[in-house]
Parts: structure tokens; C-alpha cells; sequence
């Protein structure tokens, strides 16, 4: 865990906050609370990937602000991933079990706090369908840390948010197409203006090469709007035409506006996880490098 934090830019370093190191240091102690559990992934050989701190009781959660006076909730933190592990989906598992264990305990919400210096989990976490809670937010000494809630309330209430629900406000014709009389941008316009994120998955499960070069050509925020269809679509199909095109997809966008996609880093991650899952009779190796390359920049 001390590797795993100490390598996140922009996190404080263990001379910054000893205390905190000195915590991730014994993190097997947690195990020694009330409702409190350490979880672990690894690999089929054993390899430890992963691991994270569950709490079945939010009195000791231990955590700045409020949330240990929240009831009726679970909460985890300390969440890390081994660094040659990315793409593994241990993160994803980790939480996914956590997520459980509350369902299990009969609670109606899950807590968790990150940072701005943990943006791929920030980003898993919103995809699972956590959302902001400014009311859980806190400093730890002069780091800001921001919480997030999981509502579990009603049978058969999914942990995944609907597509459709990422955005309220569809992409403009300018935010589609941003540069006038291009000619690629016009294409873009005419298949995606009006179209809901639902209407994009439908899109690209008819026929996606028929669309994936609108993704090249259309602007930033349209391109961070319309890319979690590319991800729904991969879930729900193998797609093994498609797989190519957006490594170059994702190569060209890096190289000519990264700036600009960055809020669209995290389904990137996402994108370029779920492939690397998959075997090499559907990505093969040379795309696998890619894939590797594309997420050690948009995660460094």
C-alpha cells in the first residue's frame, strides 16, 4: 500500500504525512475492528494484486468529517491496486465486494472517500454508480478529500448507473463538430446530434464501423459525452474489427489534444482495462501493448 499511494502524483509523500504511511504500513490492524474486514485480489498463481478495508461499522471507520457518524451504511477505504497490476480489474473486484458485504449486512448505502490524485478511481467509482457527497468531504491536514455515496435502497437497485444517466445535456452541432465546413465533423454531426448515450450503445451494437470515425473527428466534449457507448458496447459484445481502432483512436486523440479529453481519462482506463482482460484470440498481443502504453500515460 505505501508503494501503491506514494507513486500517485499529486499525493502527499510519506515525509509530508508520516502518520498516514505509518497506517497503510499496518494496514492488517483494521482487521482487528468491529464489522471491519481486510480484502485482498490476486491472481490465479497467488499474486497479490490488490487490497482494501471494509467497514460493516462506520463508527470505526476512522476517517476526518462526518462519516463516522453516518448509520445504517458500510464504507471502505484505502483502496490500492499494485501498479503492474493495472487492467487486472482488481480494483473493480475489490469494490464490487465491498458493495456486497453492505448489501449482506442489510445496509442502505455504501461511503468511501478519495482524492484528486486518484482520478482512474474516481472515475471506477462514478461508472459503479457512486455520487458526490460534499457533506462527507473533509481535509486531511491540507489535502482535500472528497466523499461519495452508493445508495443500495430498493430491491434489485444496481450498482451500475444507466448510460443514458452519465449526462443530462446532449452534445450541440459545435461541440460535435467545433471546426466549420469540416467535412469529417459534418459526418459526425449527422449520426450523433440528438442522440442520447442509450442511443449510441444501440449505435455501435448495430454496426460499429459504420460510426467509430466519428469518435476521431468530433470535439472534446463530445468525445468524452459518446465514449462510455464504446465501453457498454465491449461489455456487452466482443467487437474484434473495433479493437484496433481505438488503440489508434486513443494514440491520435493523446497526441493531439490530451488536454482536452482529460475529464475522459478514466473511461479510457476503463476501455483499455476491459480489453487487457480479454484473450488473445480477441486482443492480440500487439494491441495489448498498445492498450498497456495508452494507460500508463493517461494513468501516470
Amino acid at each position: 500500500m505505501v508503494r501503491v499511494y506514494s507513486q500517485l502524483p499529486g499525493f502527499p509523500s510519506p515525509s509530508e504525512q508520516p502518520d498516514y504511511y505509518e497506517m497503510l504500513r499496518d494496514i492488517g490492524a483494521f482487521a482487528d475492528k468491529p464489522g471491519a474486514r481486510v480484502l485482498v485480489a490476486h491472481s490465479p498463481d497467488r499474486t497479490l494484486l490488490g487490497g482494501v478495508v471494509y467497514f460493516g461499522d462506520m463508527a470505526h471507520y476512522g476517517s476526518g468529517g462526518t462519516a463516522t457518524a453516518e448509520t445504517d451504511a458500510s464504507g471502505f477505504r484505502l483502496l490500492g491496486v499494485d501498479p503492474q497490476a493495472r487492467g487486472s480489474g482488481a480494483g473493480k473486484a475489490l469494490t464490487n465486494a465491498c458493495i456486497e458485504l453492505a448489501r449482506e449486512a442489510g445496509h442502505s448505502q455504501v461511503i468511501l472517500h478519495t482524492t484528486m490524485a486518484m482520478q482512474v478511481a474516481w472515475g471506477l467509482y462514478e461508472r459503479m454508480g457512486f455520487q458526490r457527497s460534499e457533506d462527507l468531504d473533509f481535509l486531511q491536514e491540507e489535502l482535500p478529500v472528497f466523499g461519495f455515496r452508493l445508495q443500495l435502497d430498493g430491491a434489485g437497485a444496481s450498482s451500475q448507473p444507466a448510460p443514458e444517466n452519465r449526462s443530462m445535456t446532449l452534445p450541440t452541432e459545435h461541440e460535435i463538430s467545433p471546426i466549420p465546413e469540416d467535412l469529417d465533423g459534418k459526418v459526425a454531426v449527422k449520426n450523433f446530434l440528438g442522440k442520447t448515450l442509450q442511443d449510441a450503445v444501440a449505435m455501435f451494437d448495430e454496426n460499429s464501423l459504420v460510426y467509430q470515425e466519428d469518435l476521431m473527428w468530433m470535439g472534446p466534449p463530445a468525445f468524452c459525452f459518446y465514449l462510455p457507448a464504446v465501453l457498454k458496447h465491449f461489455e456487452r459484445q466482443e467487437d474484434d474489427e473495433l479493437v484496433p481502432f481505438i488503440a489508434s483512436l486513443f494514440e491520435f486523440r493523446l497526441k493531439h489534444d490530451a488536454a482536452a479529453i482529460e475529464p475522459c481519462f478514466p473511461t479510457m482506463a476503463e476501455i483499455c482495462e476491459h480489453l487487457l482482460r480479454q484473450g488473445e484470440n480477441y486482443v492480440g498481443s500487439s494491441d495489448k501493448k498498445r492498450f498497456q502504453k495508452i494507460l500508463r500515460k493517461i494513468t501516470e
